[in-house]
């Protein structure tokens, strides 16, 4: 918190503080770009995003109560250059998410990214009506596999493209979410406590993702979309 005299312009404060966080910003936002970079060399089209404990740092439970304000305070900083880098080079970012607040998930999009960018993200929560089309009230679930396989069939339906699932990274900071995803043929970071864009960095340089086959643009016979 400012002191009195760190806000003071006969202080000094202002001038030192301010073009400081202005640099760091900016050398943030250089990092995420370059992951994102990155990212797309090695054929990824897709971030699916966790949201509690990944792009906040508290967990909401799916019933947080204390308004979009307070929870703005919990976005992780690295998260909201990540989508903003993402969304910059036209990559599909989605959040995948167990919580059951699709509306307050997207007003905290639509607080922290600039105007119109929020309603880009598709956001696929545990809405009631889906838990019981998708079978997941039934107490089968594999991770976060059913959120992603909803988002790659939205994908299809308004852009008419087929993502495969190398082409998609989630992250996630449950290990469980994690390592289906993996086993499912997708990348995907595991969202530790202090994470940074710098140990973001580190993951997505040591991808090994080939795409080599040609872009489709027709669902194969028989798919179920």
């Amino acid at each position: 918190m400012s002191d009195a005299s760190s806000s003071d312009p006969g202080q000094g404060g202002s001038s030192i503080d301010g073009p400081s966080l202005e640099v760091s910003d900016d050398e943030d936002m250089g990092v995420a770009k370059q992951i994102v970079n990155t990212m797309v060399a090695k054929g990824v089209k897709v971030l699916a995003l966790d949201f509690d404990r990944t792009i906040v740092t508290v967990h909401t439970h799916g019933f947080w109560r204390q308004g979009t304000p307070k929870l703005v305070e919990h976005v992780r900083p690295c998260f909201k250059h990540l989508i903003e880098a993402a969304l910059a080079w036209k990559m599909h970012v989605c959040v995948v998410t167990y919580s059951m607040q699709p509306q307050l998930i997207h007003d905290i999009l639509k607080s922290i990214l600039q105007k119109g960018e929020a309603q880009k993200i598709l956001i696929r929560a545990n809405s009631k009506d889906w838990l019981q089309s998708s079978g997941l009230d039934s107490g089968i679930a594999y991770g976060k596999q059913q959120h992603i396989a909803w988002i790659v069939t939205e994908l299809y339906k308004t852009f008419h493209v087929i993502i495969r699932p190398e082409e998609i990274i989630l992250m996630d900071d449950d290990d469980e979410n994690v390592t289906t995803a993996r086993n499912f043929g997708h990348q995907a970071y595991q969202v530790p406590e202090d994470v940074t864009l710098k140990s973001i960095q580190s993951f997505v340089e040591a991808m090994q993702i080939k795409v080599s086959s040609p872009e489709v643009t027709e669902p194969p016979p028989g798919a179920a979309l």
